[in-house]
């Protein structure tokens, strides 16, 4: 209950007495992600961790500010030109190191550590990725359940 999210990753990797990779999601999202594209990249570059990197949509209108005026304004909330952590990873065994104890959280010192290390790779996905943080989120995933757009199921 105490434990930060690395914390939880070193508890449930004892627990389960492992001893091997694993992949690992914040569980808050689903995407139409290729596991076995996904783990064959995170081999290929003999990475400590590989995390999918998503574009998310943009929520909320764009502008671009010159001299106080508004230069740029796009309230289209398309798919944004950045990349993000999409909630995926696989993580190798030797990476379970780096989580010192159950009050540690993955996103500071063990993903700082392994990027400063350069083992830390993005796997590219523009496919379908939406996480559920909001009631708005709710409703829409929602939405796409009862219209039976089941996107998270297609590669």
């Amino acid at each position: 209950m105490n434990a930060g999210t690395g914390g939880r990753i070193k508890i449930a990797y004892n627990k389960l007495r492992l001893d091997e990779d694993i992949l690992m999601t914040y569980g808050d999202g689903l995407c139409s992600l290729d596991i076995n594209k996904l783990l064959r990249f995170h081999y290929k570059q003999s990475a400590l961790v590989t995390l999918a990197a998503v574009r998310p949509k943009q929520r909320y209108g764009v502008l671009k500010i010159k001299n106080s005026k508004v230069d740029y304004f796009d309230n289209s909330k398309k798919q944004s030109d950045i990349y993000i952590n999409g909630g995926y990873h696989v993580i190798s065994k030797q990476a379970i190191s780096t989580i010192k104890n159950k009050k540690t959280y993955w996103e500071k010192e063990p993903l700082i550590k392994i990027q400063n290390k350069k083992k830390l790779f993005a796997f590219e996905f523009d496919g379908f990725w939406k996480s559920l943080d909001t009631q708005k989120d709710k409703v829409e995933f929602n939405e796409l359940y009862k219209n039976k757009k089941l996107k998270w199921l297609k590669n």
